[in-house]
């Protein structure tokens, strides 16, 4: 875990310390003053950074610990560093990939990119599924969808849909 805006400085100091560090990140902008914008790099899960371990490998916390903007490694009940799996990271690693290939997704934060395939969440009865074909600034996504046996264009918001 670490302070907020610093994961950058944190991923290249532990580089320097022949760490693996991954920082999921994609290109957005970031608001000036005078209405004016500039690219920068933001974070796909602001505050974490990941650090690989080999099995049986055991880097040194202490010095983990002393990374700049560093503020806690994750850790469990019996107070062991947590480990994620291969999924997750794979997950992750789609999501910034989804967003650093649309500027228009990554300016709202969406992570998802036009030709994914998706199906509708919160619905039991039909189970909609369909690809996108669009994501317009105001971060509604049109998806073509199967209903009733025929192609039609769905206009839904983000929170509606999911990755399949």
């Amino acid at each position: 875990m670490l302070l907020t805006e610093s994961e950058r400085k944190a991923a290249v100091w532990l580089e320097r310390n022949r760490y693996l560090p991954y920082w999921p990140k994609y290109s957005g902008q970031e608001k000036l003053a005078r209405g004016r914008r500039r690219a920068c790099l933001r974070s796909v899960i602001p505050g974490y950074v990941f650090l690989p371990l080999a099995d049986g490998a055991d880097p040194d916390w202490k010095h983990v610990l002393g990374t700049p903007g560093v503020r806690e490694v994750i850790r469990d009940g019996e107070h062991s560093p947590i480990s994620i799996g291969d999924h997750e990271i794979e997950r992750i690693r789609m999501i910034e990939a989804a967003l650093n290939a649309s500027p228009v997704a990554a300016a709202a934060g969406i992570p998802f990119k036009v030709g994914q395939r998706v199906r509708v969440r919160n619905d039991m009865l039909w189970q909609w599924q369909g690809q996108i074909l669009d994501i317009d600034k105001s971060g509604k996504i049109s998806i073509e969808a199967d209903l009733f046996g025929r192609r039609t264009k769905v206009v839904l918001p983000v929170s509606e849909i999911e990755a399949m």
